[in-house]
């Protein structure tokens, strides 16, 4: 009877063993593909006049980002990306959307259960923000699309099978001279009134700090 007993206990012992280095094994970074969703904060620095009648408001906001990857080997991955930056100050509020195909190079080590990788993603940012003259009831909406690309690192850790924590940092600048100076309005062309109407230059960046989960396989 107890030697039955023992032979149950070591069995299930060795099941449970097995069982946990069949998962540690399984447990890496993704090869195949990977789904990421995150958040952080999203700080913008934007180089705007000085004769500008609106706020200056150059303040952190949060961020949300979604990306979707497909590794044609285990440092080399393709795929999309989107980011939704939100801040306001009061009534003045600004959102700004970018998608882009992104291109993702990592080096992996501790048997690829870690990683550190570089991306570089060109696309389309759209940039909108009400904006309200400082003690006035009257404002403005800008909106512009422009041509950004998004330079990121992050380091990449296995929390369990299929699923992997990451830190990132990423650089989203629109500074580009195929970019024209903001405007709030377009005076007429055939009146010069000798102001310069110009809210911001084409410098338009966003760090962005934030962490994600990674699904995939």
């Amino acid at each position: 009877m107890k030697l039955t007993k023992m032979k149950k206990v070591a069995l299930l012992l060795l099941l449970i063993i097995s069982g946990l280095t069949s998962i540690n094994a399984q447990s890496h970074l993704p090869e195949k593909y990977g789904i990421v969703l995150g958040g952080g904060i999203g700080i913008p620095i934007i180089d705007s006049y000085d004769n500008s009648e609106y706020e200056n408001w150059n303040r952190p906001g949060y961020l949300l980002s979604a990306e979707a990857r497909l590794h044609f080997t285990e440092n080399v991955a393709c795929g999309f990306k989107y980011d939704y930056i939100r801040s306001n100050k009061g009534d003045n509020k600004m959102h700004v959307n970018f998608i882009a195909p992104e291109i993702v190079l990592r080096y992996n080590f501790d048997d690829s259960k870690k990683g550190v990788y570089f991306s570089i993603a060109p696309g389309y940012m759209d940039y909108e923000q009400k904006l309200y003259i400082s003690g006035s009831r009257y404002g403005q909406n800008y909106q512009k699309g422009y041509f950004a690309i998004d330079f990121g690192l992050g380091y990449e850790f296995n929390m369990s099978r299929n699923v992997n924590g990451i830190f990132k940092l990423n650089f989203l600048t629109a500074d580009w001279g195929v970019n024209p100076n903001g405007r709030l309005f377009n005076p007429d062309p055939d009146y010069d009134d000798g102001e310069n109407h110009n809210w911001f230059k084409n410098d338009i960046t966003f760090i962005n700090l934030g962490f994600a989960l990674q699904f995939g396989k």
